[in-house]
C-alpha cells in the first residue's frame, strides 16, 4: 500500500509522497457512526477507487474494509 492517512481534529487526510490526495471532514452522529459531512479533492488524485483501496488494501490493526 503506498498510501497513509491521517487524523487531526476531525479531519482525514490521505496522502501519498509527501502530497495530500484527499481531505474529509467527519462527525459522529446519534446514531454512534461516523460520517463523512464535507470531502475536498486535489488535482494528485487519480480518477480510480482511492479511498476503497486505501481501506481494503491499507496498514490497518483492524482491516476495514475486508472483514470475515
Amino acid at each position: 500500500m503506498r498510501f497513509a492517512t491521517y487524523v487531526e481534529r476531525c479531519n482525514f487526510y490521505i496522502y501519498r509522497s509527501g502530497y495530500i490526495l484527499k481531505k474529509f471532514h467527519v462527525k459522529r452522529s446519534a446514531d454512534g457512526l461516523w460520517h463523512i459531512t464535507s470531502q475536498y479533492t486535489t488535482a494528485k488524485e487519480s480518477t480510480g477507487f482511492l479511498v476503497q483501496d486505501v481501506i481494503n488494501y491499507g496498514y490497518w490493526e483492524v482491516p476495514l474494509g475486508i472483514l470475515t
